[in-house]
């Protein structure tokens, strides 16, 4: 794997991380910003949560795969 080909998947993997781990751990705040009362829409935490837990699992994948797990992991993961 070329030099910029690796640092875009480790960017990417960054990016979904921390977008992940905020909306697991702070899915009222991401809800926040994304314009959402989670006062009035209590079902957006689970939703962020839900899918805070994926994009974390995901952007793990783009950093620890290797061969063949790799290539499945950045189609998942673009």
């Amino acid at each position: 794997m070329n030099k910029t080909r690796d640092r875009a998947r480790k960017a990417l993997a960054t990016i979904r991380i921390v977008n992940g781990a905020a909306a697991l751990f702070a899915p009222r705040l991401v809800a926040k910003i994304l314009g959402v009362d989670p006062d009035t829409s209590p079902a957006v935490l689970y939703v962020l949560r839900m899918f805070g837990v994926r994009t974390l699992v995901i952007g793990m994948e783009l950093l620890v795969s290797e061969g063949d797990h790799l290539e499945d992991a950045l189609r998942v993961g673009i």
